[in-house]
């Protein structure tokens, strides 16, 4: 009878880590409130760019945003922010020289762009001003997603397998995986780990918000050095329902806020019902902003204190002016 309890409880213990978190010291789980003390209706402005056709990714410095098509000559298209003119197109798909076949970018912390190349050149490479500099090779380095810069050499990034989404702080120059937190799946032929996408970004004070797509939850680890010192999950009332649909589609941080690209409410017969949703790191509400259009992506252009979309219906920049203090 006793072997038979051991056996249950075993069976029981490998169903329960069969998709679930990779265990990390330091770990907190928190409540997070949806009571927000005020809600703003944010007006957004449509503003139309020229020569993007298919954007498949976009990323901004303090003056320049900068596009990622597959559709044209060229694969990245930079804009002034102050009035959204173009300033310059580059990138031509090819395999010659200063071509690309598969490029990921990201903007380095002293303007440009950080670009990974994973055709058979494979390397880490910064363009500025169509200037091109490699600057270390491809190393152990697949299935990327989402690539930002923490503090070069290190950049973060999303990794996906049939088993196991993970998110990853790389260090470029010496190829090697510093850290990471990982959702495995051990059974269900990886099925469950759709649970487990999630949206991310780097914020102040060394800290990484991942904002989940299928569960109402954020988790903000916090980094020291190369290293995740802790993580903090911050979860709501119906984080482990996934029939609601889509939970959060994006996050942006400052040194004070998280804002949320929050989906919860947006349905087939109500697509103008996207909203973000701003809490401080304490895991407390701040405030609702109400966008009245259906938004996919979202950048904070924190200089000029205002929020850029993009919708799924059409091919234009949405731009919202905060009433906040978001820096």
């Amino acid at each position: 009878m006793k072997k038979l309890s051991f056996i249950l409880c075993f069976l029981l213990l490998v169903l329960f880590q069969a998709c679930t978190v990779s265990e990390k010291t330091g770990s907190e789980i928190l409540y997070k409130s949806v009571d927000f003390p005020k809600s703003l209706n944010l007006t957004c402005t449509q503003v139309e760019l020229p020569a993007v056709v298919e954007m498949m990714g976009w990323c901004l410095d303090d003056s320049l945003l900068y596009f990622r098509s597959t559709d044209t000559e060229y694969f990245f298209y930079t804009f002034r922010l102050s009035d959204f003119s173009l300033v310059d197109s580059c990138g031509r798909k090819g395999q010659g020289p200063n071509e690309w076949l598969f490029p990921r970018m990201t903007t380095m912390p002293d303007g440009g762009l950080f670009i990974m190349d994973s055709s058979n050149k494979r390397g880490f490479y910064r363009m500025k001003n169509q200037e091109v500099t490699r600057l270390a090779s491809c190393k152990n380095f697949d299935n990327v997603s989402d690539m930002q810069i923490y503090k070069y050499p290190l950049i973060g990034y999303m990794n996906f397998f049939p088993r196991e989404v993970s998110w990853k702080l790389y260090d470029v120059e010496a190829g090697l995986t510093k850290d990471s937190i990982r959702y495995l799946d051990e059974s269900n032929k990886g099925q469950a780990l759709q649970q487990h996408e999630f949206f991310w970004n780097f914020a102040a004070d060394d800290k990484v918000v991942l904002a989940h797509l299928y569960r109402d939850e954020y988790t903000v680890l916090q980094l020291k050095g190369d290293t995740i010192n802790s993580v903090q999950i911050c979860q709501g009332d119906d984080y482990t329902d996934s029939s609601n649909g889509f939970y959060y589609g994006d996050v942006e941080c400052t040194d004070k806020y998280i804002f949320l690209l929050s989906h919860k409410r947006q349905t087939k017969s109500k697509r103008n019902a996207t909203e973000v949703e701003v809490y401080d790191y304490q895991g407390n509400p701040v405030c609702l902003l109400k966008l009245g259009i259906a938004a996919q992506h979202m950048l904070l252009d924190r200089p000029r204190q205002r929020l850029l979309f993009l919708s799924p219906d059409d091919d234009y920049v949405y731009v919202a002016n905060l009433d906040l203090n978001v820096k």
